[in-house]
């Protein structure tokens, strides 16, 4: 099988909310395979964004199919490491491009059905 290089940095921008948080992945499509050889764009089915709460040790996927920027919601507070892969018409699929980090940080709510004078 002949494997992807993702060309283009994995960057992250972050938001949250009183209840969970997110992440907004950008990566750069790749031009070439990893021996050197030009890639056509119709031979790349996709991708997928990988993340869990420790470096290396992603529990979660999800396929974001051809889109090069994608919105991870419902994050818990901790810090959250991610990585993306790049998968083939075919099938296969790359190996995973530089891992990206943010703390998420979630501000309580506050009391409801009370009232300060």
């Amino acid at each position: 099988l002949i494997g992807f290089l993702l060309l283009g940095l994995l960057t992250v921008s972050f938001s949250s909310s009183a209840q969970a948080g997110g992440a907004t992945l950008t990566w750069s499509p790749p031009s070439t395979y990893e021996d050197g050889t030009s890639l056509p764009l119709a031979d790349i089915g996709g991708y997928k964004v990988y993340y869990g709460l420790s470096s290396g040790n992603y529990t979660k996927n999800i396929d974001v199919g051809k889109v090069t920027t994608y919105a991870v919601t419902g994050l818990t507070e901790g810090t959250w490491f991610f990585a993306a892969t790049c998968y083939r018409v075919s099938g296969s699929e790359s190996a995973y491009s530089n891992e990206v980090n943010k703390v998420i940080k979630i501000a309580p709510l506050p009391p409801t059905g009370c009232t300060v004078k």
